[in-house]
């Protein structure tokens, strides 16, 4: 890919990349300390303990009203206001469980769109997993994104956001049902840390560099020779998941959801983090910059070293479990 053809693409679509990743290209040195640093403590714990981490293999099968039964005992310890909310997606048959689903898994504010332009109705909850007590957490994380988006239109600031909440209740989730008596090797626990070591590396490869470039690009108006040269080595990932296939930014929103989630299950109540879903996309924000939305919940991105003292406690944790097992 020529730098020209590269400028001439980010052109076009400058105005509709940060509309809901503004802050993520403000913020991408933070996010690339983040993502460094989690893959330096995923690194340490192994390292030290000798272990890899790995996913459990354990199979099981529950059925549909298993699951729901679980998740509802799960979102009533959270508030119970909450299961009418969840009641009338089920009632209404916008929770499904199904694989190879013709849309992407879990809620996604498209579906109003894809509902309107095919007539065809689609789920605002899918779940496209294993039939697992993971797809429970599942659910709840799902779950938590519908209360921020239903009915509502997407903030500028949920990019770099969406996935704190949703990740802190998916934990919260996985405590409820350890507290069941289910063992960890049911649970899957190590599947969310294992893919936010994945996802860190592959922002570094090409997301971030994505991230920079546009950045240069609203400041200079283009890419500039230098730069260019400076990401050559990764302009075949850039080209390849954003010019050809069009890809979302969404590892970042990944990396930060886990860490800062790990945080929050330390330092932040439930019922600011209850409240901080249902109005992330409302008005309380909108005045507000990244930064003083997450002082709100008692965030402060100006530590890093004490934004990843949780997460690297809950990494030593689950190896320890895994050890376990």
């Amino acid at each position: 890919m020529t730098r020209k053809k590269l400028n001439k693409f980010l052109t076009e679509n400058y105005n509709e990349i940060i509309i809901y990743d503004r802050d993520s290209i403000r913020e991408a040195d933070l996010i690339e300390d983040l993502a460094r640093r989690y893959i330096k403590e995923y690194n340490d714990v192994e390292k030290k303990e000798k272990l890899k981490f790995k996913e459990s293999k354990y199979k099981i099968l529950l059925t549909d009203r298993e699951m729901i039964d679980l998740a509802r005992d799960i979102i009533n310890s959270i508030d119970s206001k909450l299961l009418s909310k969840f009641d009338k997606l089920v009632d209404n048959e916008k929770l499904v469980f199904e694989r190879n689903y013709p849309i992407s898994e879990g809620y996604g504010i498209t579906n109003y769109n894809i509902e309107k332009s095919t007539g065809k109705c689609y789920p605002d909850i899918y779940i496209d997993l294993d039939f697992s007590y993971f797809d429970v957490m599942a659910i709840i994380h799902e779950f938590m994104h519908y209360l921020s988006l239903h009915n509502k239109k997407m903030s500028d600031k949920y990019g770099i956001l969406s996935e704190i909440t949703p990740i802190y209740f998916e934990e919260y989730a996985w405590d409820v049902l350890m507290k069941k008596g289910i063992k960890n090797d049911k649970l899957n626990l190590n599947r969310r840390i294992i893919n936010t070591n994945k996802l860190s590396h592959e922002f570094l490869k090409s997301e971030l560099v994505y991230l920079k470039l546009i950045e240069e690009l609203g400041k200079k108006l283009e890419v500039s020779e230098k730069t260019y040269n400076k990401y050559k080595k990764n302009m075949k990932l850039v080209e390849k998941r954003y010019l050809k296939r069009n890809d979302e930014l969404d590892y970042y929103s990944y990396i930060t959801g886990t860490i800062l989630a790990y945080y929050a299950k330390e330092n932040c109540s439930k019922k600011d983090m209850l409240e901080f879903t249902n109005n992330l996309n409302d008005k309380k924000y909108s005045d507000y910059n990244l930064r003083e939305t997450l002082k709100t919940i008692g965030i402060k991105l100006d530590d890093i070293d004490g934004l990843m003292k949780p997460t690297k406690k809950i990494l030593s944790k689950k190896i320890m479990m895994q050890k376990g097992d």
